[in-house]
């Protein structure tokens, strides 16, 4: 009996000691994925958006499957990876976070960001919309609603998304820009003028043509 019971304590202290190292294990790929994703953010904070993916892509790697933490990692890989111009790419990120986390505004932007640039613009225009209903002072949600309503001539819609943003970011140099646009498409050469100043003060190399 005894031996019986010295077997079972020795075999369920080895349980515990697996999980223990099993546990660190998970915990410390975690906390790697963590680092790597905020060395990711950081670079596509400062443009560097090729690091950024190379971040980020380490991150996804080393973060739980299906887990928040690759969620935010796949949503931020979208968004670096919309800025290198890989749009397929950009939505199959979006679309692998959104599958974790349904209403991640910053996803659906991205996705709808990219789904633009590739033509299929009612799917765009859903996944924005559906963006700004979940943060309705998304900066970028806003843009990018603005270009799609200037690129159909409706330039008050677009002169009140490009505004709202403006207005939540004094320093968006792209929405001025597009204000700029708006005012000149409508003949106010004079408020056009205005607002190209102000986008280039703030960016000297801003583009003034509607993406």
């Amino acid at each position: 009996m005894k031996k019986r019971t010295k077997v079972i304590l020795a075999v369920a202290t080895s349980i515990v000691a697996i999980g223990a190292i099993v546990g660190w294990w998970i915990l410390d790929r975690t906390i790697i994925a963590r680092m790597a994703r905020r060395d990711g953010f950081d670079a596509i904070q400062s443009g560097d958006y090729a690091c950024a993916e190379s971040r980020l892509s380490s991150a996804i790697r080393k973060a739980p499957a299906s887990s928040p933490d690759s969620a935010i990692a796949l949503r931020f890989r979208s968004i670096a990876r919309f800025n290198l111009g890989r749009y397929d790419d950009s939505i199959s990120d979006a679309d692998a976070s959104l599958r974790i986390t349904p209403n991640d505004n910053l996803a659906l932007t991205y996705r709808g960001a990219s789904l633009y640039k590739l033509g299929r613009i009612d799917e765009a225009t859903k996944d924005l919309e559906k963006a700004l209903q979940l943060s309705p002072k998304s900066v970028i949600a806003n843009y990018w609603l603005g270009t799609l309503a200037e690129r159909k001539g409706e330039f008050r819609l677009a002169y009140d998304y490009y505004t709202e943003a403006t207005w939540e970011n004094k320093r968006f140099a792209e929405g001025f820009a597009g204000l700029s646009r708006v005012f000149k498409a409508q003949g106010d050469e004079a408020s056009a003028e205005a607002y190209k100043k102000i986008a280039k003060e703030i960016k000297p190399n801003v583009n003034m043509e509607i993406d």
